[in-house]
């Protein structure tokens, strides 16, 4: 038996689990630390964030490099489309080759599109009842933004510590109906050159990725099978598992 995480946060699990041949991912939670380097996306143009100061480094012979950094309150946003955190398989397994997926609740399976969709996954995804449907009615993301950053997604301009939660079917939405022209990606190959907090994500940058559309949300949640609550699930001859409440959610 082997045991890998995938993800870098351990509030946000992802674990593959190799067993007699078969590999059963364990969650697949997404992370959206990413969006606080975001710049915020208001709903109307807003001449504030329009105005804002590029920061663009340079070279030594005093050239710039690229501008896709917006400079505000001593903070660099980067001014382009969201991106968030998913799992990291490059180099331990590709979606191809995950045989079962096992959810143990809503808040757990946010990144599950990026696993699922146009990737050539072809196994089978397990979760209760409740949490298949809480997870297609709620879907939830927590945005958590610094005590002098900007909401990342929402029309806000104040300063806030305040933890924004959203439903995922609105992000999309909003995103979908607030386009940005810039695709930031030049600078994710310069992180030598970025402030701080950007060089101390090291390489974590180049596996975020933008969200996904509502049809490819649908698409993977159609391919969720329910399991009723001590029902016993042979996966794949590898073994069995039974769906149990841990107190933590329905």
């Amino acid at each position: 038996m082997k045991v890998v995480c995938l993800s870098e946060d351990t509030s946000r699990p992802c674990l593959l689990l190799s067993y007699h041949g078969a590999n059963i991912l364990l969650d697949c939670a997404l992370d959206v630390k990413s969006l606080q380097h975001f710049l915020p996306i208001p709903l109307i143009p807003d001449k504030r964030l329009e105005s804002l100061p590029s920061w663009t480094p340079r070279l030594p012979d005093g050239e710039n490099l690229f501008t896709e950094f917006k400079e505000c309150c001593g903070r660099v946003f980067v001014d382009g489309e969201p991106e968030f955190g998913v799992p990291t398989m490059k180099g331990v397994v590709l979606p191809s080759q995950i045989n079962a997926i096992l959810i143990s609740n809503f808040m757990c399976m946010l990144a599950l599109p990026f696993i699922t969709e146009g990737t050539g996954f072809s196994g089978a995804i397990y979760a209760t009842e409740p949490t298949l449907q809480i997870g297609r009615c709620v879907f939830e993301l927590t945005f958590i933004t610094e005590e002098t950053g900007f909401n990342v997604v929402v029309d806000a301009t104040e300063p806030t510590s305040r933890i924004e939660t959203l439903f995922m079917e609105e992000i999309l939405e909003y995103l979908e109906g607030c386009p940005k022209e810039n695709v930031g990606s030049i600078w994710k190959k310069f992180f030598h050159l970025l402030p701080p907090k950007f060089a101390a994500l090291g390489t974590a940058p180049r596996s975020w990725r933008t969200i996904f559309s509502k049809k490819t949300l649908n698409a993977c949640l159609e391919k969720v099978k329910p399991v009723g609550y001590n029902e016993k699930l042979d996966v794949f001859g590898a073994l069995q598992v039974s769906a149990v409440s841990s107190g933590y959610c329905i």
